[in-house]
Parts: structure tokens; C-alpha cells; sequence
């Protein structure tokens, strides 16, 4: 099948069941950020929390870090296992249950702040951490009915869909506090059922042999497939495990950097997170990020392999991190967070695809859920040594930054050689 078929395939015949598994993979995404307004109201703020007034802020902070911290630990030990069962039993089934579980996870903490119960907030995040395996069996789904650069541009629009959830969540869980603070879960809950009866009318009951594209990890094949899960680990290839590493190290990279932009414009440029500087700035990251994945990054993978554009991204966001630590001009900070942003951002298409194509069909969904754990554990480790970074030394969490994504860099480099001499 040529190119141009395949393309006619992908984007043209499965045009509603793509619109369903990225309005999914938003879901994913959208599931934790417009909830963390909530919870950080509800556990900081001693006027509307649901903790007792008596507890002194410390403390308070140490409950919200292991909220924020327990998720992502949590998506990591659970997702590659619903990954593994998506790849045995079939996308939809999986699917259909994850988002069963989001929807509880969204009416839980009603109960909860009607109740005052915090054990009950605490079980609703553990519950929507596991359910977050649905944004990457959407992927995986994905990766079933594309190939070659069709599947590096679906897993573009992914990834412009998770940058949309973080930009556009955050001000909605804002906005929807100040009608009630139920108001978000409600929320989260219908867009979440809507997702439920899209994925029931969209995806197959049955295999489809109609066209070759079409995985059998769609639907139930037990008989085809005996790895265990424990077992898929063993059959990674090093491009896999090169893969997978790199997920860590550019989210781990742009992580450093992005939860120290708050100190920088603090502790640097004197001005609060409220100023229009900082509103400048995160809004210029957004704009920047999906812009690249959906003008840039589909005019790049026509001109270039996959990995060669992985190479040039993770070159750019070393000269750009290493600009930006050696300055603190507003305006030159401004600027280079245009590339820097950009490609960052559509480095994570190339690895998730050059990951995808590493792994069998009958891997792709428990490698693809791994990869969105090591991604969470990533922020998690930026996340709680931030603080103590920043009182060491405000540029440090930027250079550390340069120094993980230039080992990054020769991580690819190093697989590269490899790869070429097994050809000669």
C-alpha cells in the first residue's frame, strides 16, 4: 500500500474514530490539570478547605505534594499493566473501562467535598491516576491504524491535544471555582461520558480484515498473542530502551525548566505571577508548542526522517536552554522561548513514534503506557526538588536542564552509531 493510501485511510475513513480517541487523549490530560486549582484550593486555602482549620501551612503543603506527587507514582506502577491488557484484549474494552473509572473518579470527590473527606480525595486521585491509561491506549489505537510518517503526524495532533489540556485546564478549573467547587468534577464528568458513548459507537465490536492497517490488538485475539507482561520487558530492543529513556530525559529537561520559570520571574525580575510578563510568557509557551505541532513539525517529517527531526529538536532546545540560562534580559528570554518551546514540542512525537515502531504490534499499548509514566514520574522529580534547587541557585534547575537534554542527545547519537554499524 502506498503513502498516499495510507494517508486516504487514516484521516479520511477513520476521520470520527480519530476526533473520539483525541478527544480521549485531551481527557487524559484535561483529567489532571483542571483539577489541580481544586485541590490546591481545597487543601491550601484554610477558608474553603477541607482539612481542619487548625493546621498550619507546612503541613498543608506537605498533604498537597503527596496529592500532586502520588498520582504520576501511581500512573507509572498501573498503566503499563491496563496498557498490557489493551494489547491482549482488545482497545475498546480497555478503553470503556478506563473511562468508567475517570467518571467515578470525577464523582468521588463531590462526595468527598460535601462529606469533608479527605481519605475520600486522596482515593478519587489513586482512582483517576489508573484511569489516565486511557490517553495512552487512544495513542496505541492510533498507532493501529497508521504507519511511517502517518502515524509520526497522528501522534503530532496527540501531542497538541495533551499541550491544549495543559494550557486551557488550569483557567478552566479557575473559572469553574468561582461558580462552586463542584463545579469542575461535574465538569470533568460529562465531557468524560460523552468520551464513553463515543468510544461505544466509534470503535468495531469485530476485527475489520478490510484493510491490512488495521491491528488485531484492536480486538480480542488472545489466541495470537501469549507474552506475558512481565515478558515484554525481555523482548524491548535497544531502540525501545533508548526510546523509553528519552521520554524521561526531555520531559525530566523540560521540566526543570518550566517549574523554575516562576522563580525566575519572582526571585529575578521582581514581578508576581500575576503580572502580565508572566501571562506573556506561558501564553507564548502554548501558542508556540501547538503552532510547531501543527504547522511546523507535518512540513519537517516531509523533508526529513522521524529521528533526524528528533536530533535537530533536541540540538535546538540545548542551544536555547543554554541562551536562556546565560541571560536574564526579559526581552531575549522572550525570544528564545519561541524555540525552545517548539522544539521540545515536537520532539515528543518523534520518540513516541520511533518507540511505536520499535515495539510489536502486540507491545504497543503497555510500551506506550509506560512511556506516559515515565513522562509522570519525570514531573514528579522536578516538581519535589524544585524548591531546594532554586534555594541553591535560581539558574541551576536551567543548567541541569541543558546538562539532561545534551545526554539525551548523546544517548540518540550513541544508538545512531550502533545501528549503523550492524548495517555495514
Amino acid at each position: 500500500m502506498n503513502g498516499s493510501a495510507i494517508e486516504h485511510f487514516v484521516f479520511k475513513d477513520n476521520l470520527l474514530r480519530l476526533l473520539t480517541l483525541y478527544s480521549v487523549i485531551f481527557l487524559g490530560s484535561l483529567g489532571y490539570f483542571i483539577v489541580m486549582p481544586v485541590y490546591a484550593e481545597l487543601i491550601l486555602n484554610p477558608l474553603h478547605s477541607i482539612l481542619p482549620q487548625h493546621l498550619d501551612m507546612p503541613a498543608r503543603r506537605i498533604i498537597f505534594s503527596l496529592v500532586s506527587a502520588f498520582a504520576p507514582l501511581l500512573t507509572l506502577c498501573i498503566a503499563p499493566i491496563i496498557g498490557h491488557l489493551s494489547d491482549r484484549l482488545g482497545r475498546k474494552q480497555v478503553l470503556l473501562f478506563c473511562l468508567s473509572l475517570a467518571l467515578i473518579s470525577f464523582l468521588l470527590p463531590i462526595t468527598a467535598i460535601f462529606m469533608g473527606s479527605i481519605t475520600l480525595l486522596f482515593i478519587s486521585n489513586a482512582i483517576n491516576s489508573a484511569a489516565s491509561a486511557s490517553q495512552p491506549i487512544a495513542q496505541a489505537a492510533l498507532t493501529d491504524i497508521s504507519t511511517g510518517r502517518a502515524k509520526a503526524y497522528l501522534m503530532g495532533l496527540s501531542a497538541s491535544s495533551m499541550t491544549a489540556a495543559m494550557s486551557f485546564g488550569p483557567a478552566l478549573g479557575s473559572y469553574l471555582i468561582k461558580i462552586s467547587f463542584d463545579a469542575t468534577f461535574w465538569c470533568s464528568a460529562l465531557f468524560t461520558l460523552i468520551n464513553i458513548i463515543l468510544v461505544y459507537l466509534t470503535f468495531p465490536h469485530k476485527a475489520s480484515n478490510s484493510n491490512p492497517l488495521i491491528s488485531t490488538s484492536i480486538t480480542t485475539h488472545p489466541q495470537q498473542e501469549k507474552t506475558t507482561f512481565f515478558a515484554s520487558f525481555k523482548q524491548c530492543s535497544s531502540l525501545a530502551i533508548t526510546m523509553l529513556a528519552l521520554v524521561f530525559l526531555c520531559q525530566l529537561a523540560w521540566s526543570f525548566y518550566y517549574q523554575n520559570i516562576g522563580y525566575t520571574v519572582i526571585s529575578i525580575w521582581h514581578l508576581s505571577l500575576s503580572s502580565t510578563v508572566y501571562q506573556h510568557i506561558m501564553l507564548t509557551i502554548g501558542i508556540s508548542m501547538i503552532f510547531s505541532l501543527l504547522v511546523l513539525y507535518p512540513l519537517i517529517i516531509r523533508i526529513i526522517t522521524i529521528k533526524q527531526c528528533l536530533s535537530l529538536c533536541l540540538t535546538l532546545f540545548a542551544l536555547s536552554m543554554i541562551i536562556i540560562s546565560l541571560t536574564h534580559a526579559l526581552w531575549l528570554y522572550k525570544i528564545m522561548i519561541i524555540p525552545l518551546s517548539a522544539s521540545i514540542a515536537m520532539a515528543y512525537p518523534c520518540y513516541i513514534a520511533t518507540l511505536s515502531n520499535a515495539l510489536s504490534k502486540h507491545h504497543q499499548g503497555w510500551g506506550l503506557a509506560l512511556a506516559g509514566g515515565l513522562m509522570g514520574i519525570s514531573w514528579t522529580v522536578s516538581g519535589s526538588l524544585s524548591g531546594i534547587i532554586a534555594n541553591i541557585d535560581l539558574n541551576l534547575a536551567n543548567w541541569l536542564a541543558v546538562i539532561v537534554i545534551i545526554f539525551a542527545l548523546l544517548l540518540l547519537l550513541k544508538n545512531d552509531n550502533k545501528t549503523q554499524e550492524k548495517t555495514a
